[in-house]
């Protein structure tokens, strides 16, 4: 997932936080975390991403989107 592609996605929706933002998984990635990216579309269609994905959304077709954060603890 591309930088400017999610923070677009997450701009458009109400009240957009800056804890859900790109920058803020690669602040997270730094201390061992791994972003995952969720996006629910208007066709019912719910996608998942990892930072490696390449993949382009219409950010006008998202209704819903997360970064969820995982981290493996040994």
């Amino acid at each position: 997932m591309e930088s400017k592609t999610w923070n677009s996605i997450i701009s458009k929706l109400p009240n957009p936080h800056f804890l859900q933002t790109y920058e803020w998984g690669q602040v997270k990635a730094k201390y061992g975390w791994s972003p995952l990216y969720a996006v629910w579309t208007a066709d019912a269609d719910f996608l998942t991403f990892k930072e490696t994905d390449h993949w382009s959304l219409d950010a006008d077709h998202c209704i819903a989107a997360a970064l969820i954060m995982k981290k493996t603890i040994p």
